[in-house]
């Protein structure tokens, strides 16, 4: 058996959820903390280097228990990609769903919900109009907000927040906004 399979039957717990369930999940982890989480559907990737892998945990923060563990790159062979769909935020930590992985024997998809450290993630900024085109990163999840910086098409950037089709993004000592259309969270194509 695959070493990385018999890792992920493991420790991956069977959680069915949907998109309708969401909203009501949010309302019950408010009700029992004191976080507010944002709403938000954005793709991403995990660009975690720990061949331990990345821990999923059952709330946003190290104080909630570990769930679940995606692989990393890092896991061997060092082929593994996983991406996913971010659902949510609370400050830095994301409520992700849906990981799809890909290695070296195909692709898998699995049904698992949960957080994990933003900054483990990340996503291009891309402009699908030209090659050789600049993104601009803004101050806020607005485009009339200041353009902070402008980074050329491609650059795989790393994400600490997002807001409905927006994504807080770190990249260098700048952290701002990449805009809906402008960012691709997918490891494996350009999303074009």
């Amino acid at each position: 058996m695959n070493p990385k399979k018999h890792l992920i039957f493991i420790v991956f717990p069977s959680v069915l959820m949907t998109a309708v369930v969401l909203p009501s999940l949010f309302a019950a982890a408010e009700e029992a903390t004191d976080f507010e989480v944002v709403p938000c559907e954005v793709g991403a990737y995990v660009i975690d280097t720990d061949p331990a892998g990345l821990n999923v945990r059952s709330g946003p923060g190290l104080d909630y228990p570990v769930i679940a563990v995606l692989p990393t790159y890092a896991t061997p062979p060092e082929d593994v990609t996983v991406d996913l769909v971010i659902r949510g935020s609370v400050g830095e930590w994301m409520y992700i769903s849906d990981p799809a992985y890909d290695g070296s024997e195909g692709e898998e998809f699995w049904k698992i919900t949960g957080w994990v450290y933003g900054p483990m993630l990340g996503t291009y900024a891309v402009d699908y109009g030209t090659t050789g085109a600049v993104v601009p990163v803004y101050g806020g999840p607005s485009t009339g907000s200041a353009v902070l910086t402008r980074l050329v098409s491609d650059t795989e950037v790393v994400i600490v927040g997002c807001r409905g089709e927006w994504v807080k993004v770190r990249v260098n000592d700048v952290e701002g906004w990449l805009a809906p259309g402008s960012h691709c969270g997918s490891s494996k194509t350009n999303c074009c």
